[in-house]
């Protein structure tokens, strides 16, 4: 259900980025995807051999980023979102201290996944987004 990305993911992981997000969304290229494939930062969640979303982090010294994480409409409400950071809480957990996103602060639905899964939310980030949007910088604690 869920394994990690190769380059043969490529084309569908652009159709995904570009059927969930705006342009004001920090929408990734073809060259972010084949950077972080390489890196092996990108897991999928799939469905009888056909991918329904993606989860990718960045990594640091003391934490583990959710960076971004799309799920195709059809797919939604399916618990693939769930899915997809259940487990990279769980990877988190073997190499860090914490994990970190940052969500639009009127994107309610997501808010309330990370919130459900212990992210606490601890700054606002004014404008952050391309269309002027806030953000929220959110946390969970591992250890």
């Amino acid at each position: 259900m869920i394994r990690l990305a190769t380059k043969k993911d490529i084309p569908n992981l652009l159709e995904i980025e570009y059927s969930v997000f705006s342009e004001f969304d920090f929408r990734l290229s073809k060259e972010n995807f084949i950077y972080h494939q390489n890196k092996n930062h990108i897991y999928l969640v799939y469905e009888e051999d056909l991918i329904c979303g993606y989860i990718l982090f960045l990594e640091y010294k003391n934490s583990l980023r959710i960076y971004s994480i799309a799920i195709k409409d059809k797919y939604s409400k399916k618990g693939y979102g769930t899915m997809l950071v259940e487990f990279l809480i769980n990877l988190a957990k073997q190499k860090t201290k914490n994990l970190i996103l940052e969500v639009k602060d009127d994107n309610q639905k997501a808010i309330n996944l990370y919130n459900k899964l212990g992210f606490i939310a601890k700054k606002t980030l004014y404008q952050y987004y391309l269309d002027g949007k806030d953000g929220i910088k959110m946390v969970l604690r591992l250890k």
